[in-house]
């Protein structure tokens, strides 16, 4: 539109009969299906009529390729990687039927794992982890003792416990925050950890919602009766229902964000007590066992100390549950009273063997 308007050529392309007395609408109108017909094989009666509106449409036309080339090329690529994902994804449900086939897999257990697969396979995380930034373990040590600090810190002082910690000596948490802790993301319906197996770390919640399930038989003594109930109810799809599960005895207790969960595998050598579900595509950040206790007993200070107190009495807190009470253990978190109770005893515990050494 400018070139012709600002043109002062004795003849220009508004001079055209064809476009003369359209007035600046049609004027534009034309103006934008000229140039739109250089992006595609179109064609339009409207052409340069001088030297400048030549060279314009010549700069035009070498924009256009540039432009149309690009996107072809950027569809093409896509259109490529999509169908290189499609053959993956078939190629791998193949196998898996294959594999049902020739280990004659039952109905109910291979519908239920391919319905798992086919859900595993789409995105799940909803928060990006420090293991997908390759270039963050480029930084110094000083600087990625600062980053999980702040990443983690606030984790640790969602425990009633760790509360305590913090105020004794922060020390000792900002070294388990740079080598205890370790992120993941799990898919939906997927075991974060089953009972009767041996607990290595504590499990805190970022996002999502777990169902926790505590029932009279462990996993491996139900799973050949589940398959069963399952097959009678025809349930085929893998789905949990809340409340009463299928085998008597069972019960479901909901988990959303911001929980510790096992954290006894830090104080003693523990077995999970039930079986803890994702509900949903779930985040969460896995405090390790082992690395807790070396930390623990290798910092030397008063809260070191304490905390291996703790320990011994988180593990008679349970041991006199389960007597006194006929309360079965659980992986789920103590309240903040029976915490603080446990720190305030270890405290004192601490405070008297120091009396009595002096």
């Amino acid at each position: 539109c400018a070139i012709g308007y600002y043109s002062t050529e004795p003849m220009r392309w508004i001079d055209l009969p064809l476009v003369r007395g359209l007035g600046l609408s049609g004027m534009y109108t034309a103006a934008l299906h000229w140039s739109l017909t250089q992006f595609s094989p179109s064609t339009q009666p409207i052409g340069p009529q001088n030297t400048g509106e030549r060279v314009f449409a010549a700069l035009v036309v070498i924009f256009a390729l540039c432009a149309l080339s690009s996107l072809m090329s950027s569809i093409a690529s896509y259109t490529t990687e999509i169908r290189q994902m499609s053959a993956a994804r078939h190629s791998s449900d193949m196998l898996l039927r294959k594999f049902f086939t020739a280990r004659q897999v039952s109905n109910s257990l291979s519908s239920r794992i391919a319905v798992f697969m086919k859900n595993a396979s789409y995105k799940h995380k909803r928060l990006l982890h420090e293991d997908d930034l390759p270039s963050l373990k480029l930084m110094p040590e000083s600087l990625r003792i600062r980053l999980h600090d702040e990443l983690y810190m606030p984790v640790l002082q969602k425990s009633h416990l760790f509360k305590r910690v913090y105020d004794a000596d922060k020390g000792v948490l900002i070294r388990m925050c740079h080598t205890c802790f370790k992120e993941a993301s799990v898919p939906p319906r997927f075991d974060i950890f089953i009972d009767n197996t041996d607990a290595d770390r504590a499990t805190y919640t970022l996002a999502g919602n777990f169902v926790y399930t505590q029932a009279a038989f462990n996993v491996f003594e139900q799973a050949h009766a589940r398959n069963k109930v399952e097959e009678q109810n025809g349930e085929t799809t893998g789905s949990r229902k809340s409340g009463k599960t299928a085998i008597a005895g069972a019960v479901d207790e909901s988990i959303g964000p911001d929980c510790w969960i096992s954290e006894m595998a830090l104080w003693s050598a523990w077995r999970y007590c039930g079986v803890l579900v994702s509900k949903t595509a779930c985040d969460m950040v896995n405090l390790d066992a082992e690395e807790f206790i070396r930390v623990c007993t290798s910092h030397r200070s008063a809260a070191s100390v304490i905390l291996q107190k703790v320990a011994v009495l988180a593990v008679a807190h349970v041991e006199n549950l389960q007597r006194e009470e006929g309360r079965k253990p659980s992986d789920l978190s103590f309240d903040d009273d029976v915490w603080a109770q446990l720190w305030f005893r270890a405290q004192r515990f601490k405070d008297r063997e120091l009396k009595s050494f002096i």
